[in-house]
């Protein structure tokens, strides 16, 4: 094994590098590490199959909408009150449902149909415009049981949405007196109105209860797909094909890329077809595509430097397997892919993000539940990007110690 690195190291001084041959043997160690991995059903299984089962049994469980449906009952045909309606339909709290009489709003309710009722009385409009709107004088009438947490819950929701409207015609009174019309001085009112709704996350789009469990399993499961690979990498040293690669010659960068390449390629893909799943079976949205794209990237890519180094360190494919699984359920629960890490003692969340699956959870949060852009998630992104950096250069290292040094 001496005698093939001596030669190859006068092969490579005589002969000179070249792109050519190095871009050629790169596709080799690709094309063989992915059907190593499509071949190996555990990865199959571990990367498509479980984490799309585990989305959907964890969100029927746990992730169910908690909001309470309101029937309401429009009386009134004002704008004023198309407006309350609007708002009210804003809420986080509250999923409103028409109806054409108030006999049928009175029924659903009896029956547990409907947490409660609003019905909207003719007049309101009229209040609202003589400055008669402030909660409890206005022509809004709740219909539910006493006591009932629906019935609060709605009860808090109309007096928010009866509050808002109220303020809105006030301003429009106000702008009047500077020379505006009042459907002009409404209408920037309310956009306004809009726009801090927006801001707070009261802008009607409710997320999936899906949107959490989906998440935490893509960063959960590429990184447990990408450490279960090392296993890959254990064999390759074990039966000599590392070094028959680097006899070949291939420099053992050209090796360090090739699987390099090949982890990052399967993590993206895997992460990218979990979202789409996400996406299309469990309505997950996203407010910046760009965000979530690099996002797996950067995730596939600290996951790929840490299965290279594990398989540097293993002796063996079932100790990478073994350590890999670990590794990656272990940093999952600390990274918040089990729980939220907002749910936990500080010193723990501190602990978390010790962890690369911590910054990529917090940039997912950012990204799905507060409607963030790419720009507001590169703190994180450059995290895991120095994750990535640091595991590389150290599994580059064990590398050159494991198979040059030691003979592979």
């Amino acid at each position: 094994m001496t005698g093939c690195r001596t030669d190859t190291g006068r092969h490579a001084d005589t002969g000179g590098w070249s792109p050519l041959r190095t871009w050629t043997q790169l596709l080799a160690i690709v094309r063989a590490n992915r059907r190593r991995a499509l071949g190996d059903w555990r990865l199959v299984f571990v990367g498509a199959v479980l984490p799309v089962v585990i989305v959907l049994v964890v969100g029927l469980a746990f992730g169910g909408d908690q909001r309470t449906v309101v029937g309401v009952v429009d009386g009134d045909g004002s704008s004023a009150a198309h407006r309350m309606l609007a708002v009210l339909g804003k809420s986080p709290t509250v999923e409103v449902r028409r109806y054409a009489s108030v006999q049928e709003v009175r029924d659903d309710v009896l029956r547990g149909h409907l947490g409660a009722g609003v019905v909207i009385e003719a007049g309101f409009g009229a209040d609202m415009a003589g400055g008669r709107g402030t909660h409890g004088t206005s022509a809004v009438v709740l219909v539910g049981q006493p006591g009932q947490l629906g019935t609060i819950q709605v009860a808090a929701a109309v007096a928010a949405a009866e509050t808002i409207v109220a303020g809105e015609t006030s301003a429009a009174r106000a702008a009047m007196a500077g020379g505006n019309s009042v459907a002009v001085a409404l209408a920037r009112a309310r956009r306004l109105t809009d726009a801090l709704l927006r801001q707070a996350g009261h802008d009607g789009s409710h997320p999936s209860p899906y949107t959490y469990t989906a998440t935490a399993n893509v960063v959960l499961f590429v990184f447990l797909s990408l450490l279960v690979t090392s296993a890959g990498f254990v064999e390759a040293r074990r039966s000599r094909m590392l070094a028959r690669m680097l006899a070949a010659p291939a420099s053992p960068a050209t090796v360090v890329a090739g699987h390099l390449v090949s982890s990052a390629i399967l993590g993206v893909g895997q992460g990218i077809g979990l979202l789409l799943v996400a996406w299309v079976v469990f309505g997950v949205r996203w407010h910046s595509m760009a965000g979530v794209g690099l996002l797996v990237v950067a995730v596939s890519m600290a996951a790929t430097g840490a299965s290279l180094l594990v398989g540097t360190l293993a002796r063996s494919p079932d100790q990478a397997v073994a350590a890999g699984t670990v590794l990656a359920l272990a940093g999952g629960m600390l990274g918040g892919c089990m729980w939220p890490l907002d749910e936990v003692p500080s010193a723990m969340r501190s602990a978390g993000h010790l962890t690369p699956q911590a910054w990529a959870m917090d940039a997912f949060g950012r990204l799905v539940t507060d409607h963030g852009s790419v720009f507001q998630v590169l703190p994180q992104l450059g995290v895991l990007a120095g994750f990535a950096v640091g595991l590389v250069a150290l599994a580059a290292w064990r590398v050159r110690v494991a198979v040059v040094g030691a003979g592979a």
